[in-house]
């Protein structure tokens, strides 16, 4: 029989403090990678999830490494200062996010932009950048959600930011295959939202084909399958109970 033995990269992780892509730094770390932890204003949480992946390397003994990279993604002048400071990256996963709840009529063009910054216009940047560092094998992870698929009534631009990563998935997975692979993640109802009732929450999940939420392992799972399936790229991988197929009940109640 033959192991397929998964082997260590550095990994840019951005969001990572918290949530989401703080179980997928978590995760990578005990799989032997090198962490490169990105956070904007969430330093304390940066600092406890740094030190947790550190004890995993000290238990570990292996040549890996953890490093904490603040950075405004809203802010070019500060993802090139971000970039300046760290070390080739064979794996780059965007799961950094904003999440504004805005009715249509009140976005204004600065609320707009700051959206299309953090969620579309970054991981562009981030992906340009692997794409100069000419790797052999790279890997970038973007991280979507339903409101790219579905239409969000009072999250207008947030959908459509989300709704272009999931092209600019496809686009830069033409443009740099072989040597790079790039893949979409499409996580469903894996966290509720700041400020959501546990009982919308539980009412949402009813509504979908498994009728229950998911949790951050089913995510992190998916990541480490997209690591290491290297016969995958531009791809669309919803993670969401089913969700895609009757979304449209939650459309309305997502407000």
């Amino acid at each position: 029989m033959i192991l397929i033995k998964y082997v260590a990269k550095t990994v840019l992780i951005t969001g990572a403090a918290k949530r989401i892509g703080r179980e997928i730094a978590l995760s990578l770390a005990k799989k032997g990678s090198s962490i490169i932890l990105h956070f904007n204003s969430s330093e304390k949480e940066a600092t406890e999830t740094v030190n947790q992946i550190q004890s995993i390397i000290d238990e570990k003994q292996n040549d890996a490494f953890v490093m904490k990279v603040q950075a405004d993604l809203s802010d070019i002048s500060a993802i090139d200062n971000m970039l300046n400071k760290i070390p080739q990256v064979d794996i780059l996963i965007n799961n950094a996010s904003n999440f504004y709840k805005t009715e249509f009529k009140e976005i204004t063009v600065e609320e707009w932009n700051n959206v299309l910054h953090v969620n579309l216009r970054a991981p562009f940047i981030l992906t340009q950048f692997m794409a100069k560092q000419a790797l052999k094998e790279g890997c970038v992870i973007n991280i979507a959600d339903m409101a790219g698929v579905h239409a969000w009534p009072n999250f207008v631009h947030h959908g459509a930011s989300k709704a272009a990563l999931i092209h600019l998935t496809k686009s830069s997975a033409v443009c740099l295959a072989p040597e790079i692979r790039v893949n979409t993640i499409i996580p469903g109802m894996i966290l509720p939202p700041s400020g959501m009732t546990q009982d919308k929450w539980i009412e949402m999940s009813n509504n979908i084909a498994l009728k229950r939420s998911g949790t951050p392992e089913a995510i992190v799972k998916t990541v480490k399958y997209i690591i290491e399936n290297d016969f995958i790229t531009g791809a669309e991988i919803r993670v969401d109970g089913g969700e895609f197929l009757t979304g449209h009940a939650n459309n309305k109640q997502v407000k």
